[in-house]
């Protein structure tokens, strides 16, 4: 398949382990990386077992460090063996989301695999912030909305700089997040946190409302 010749050319490579795992290490989201290889013996190490039997298909997908168990493009050529599509997908950690991707064959290029690769990294990266952070609503006295999110502790608001609420609503909000961002009130039982959907005073800045809501949104 050209692609791989012309990947292999870029990477310096001489085996599909190489390509997988550089592409593995230098794109954020650490995508999976798929050859189908046509005519692998049945009985070949690289083929994945289920059951305790070799998956029978050919031709195969391939991926991750099963690739290196294929040997070298040398061995591969002398055992008749072919590379007939690539694949790029990615599961996103901290989350059950995965990545699909795509599939590439025959006429596709360097440039259609980099397209996917970065395809594939975006959408993972979006995925992984929305599974890993807390999502917030923010509420005027008038009820006008802001939104913001919390990942890691990074506060990251949702409007332009010049739609920011007031100076001290900011502040209050900020120190809302360097506090835990733990919305907190009192009921018979003692004090409660993380009611979703439900809007409680903003402390220090009065008549300001903020709601905790689950981000499910693609």
């Amino acid at each position: 398949m050209k692609l791989v010749q012309d990947l292999a050319t870029e990477f310096g490579a001489d085996n599909l382990w190489y390509i997988y795992r550089t592409v593995y290490k230098y794109t954020d989201c650490g995508p999976s990386i798929g050859f189908q290889i046509k005519n692998l013996p049945g009985d070949h190490p690289a083929r994945p077992c289920y059951g305790g039997e070799p998956k029978a298909d050919d031709p195969i997908w391939l991926y991750c460090d099963d690739l290196g168990k294929l040997g070298s493009f040398d061995d591969m050529r002398a055992a008749g063996q072919e590379v007939v599509g690539v694949s790029v997908s990615s599961i996103v950690e901290g989350s059950d989301a995965e990545v699909s991707g795509d599939t590439l064959h025959d006429d596709a290029t360097t440039d259609d695999f980099w397209k996917l690769v970065e395809a594939v990294n975006q959408e993972a990266s979006f995925l992984w912030e929305r599974d890993n952070s807390e999502w917030f609503c923010l509420k005027c006295p008038e009820g006008e909305p802001w939104s913001f999110h919390v990942t890691w502790g990074e506060l990251k608001w949702h409007v332009d700089e010049d739609d920011m609420p007031p100076k001290d609503v900011v502040a209050a909000v900020e120190k809302f997040v360097e506090d835990g961002g733990n919305i907190t009130w009192e009921n018979s039982v003692g004090q409660q946190t993380h009611a979703y959907d439900e809007y409680f005073p903003l402390v220090g800045a009065e008549g300001w409302t903020v709601c905790e809501y689950i981000n499910d949104c693609f």
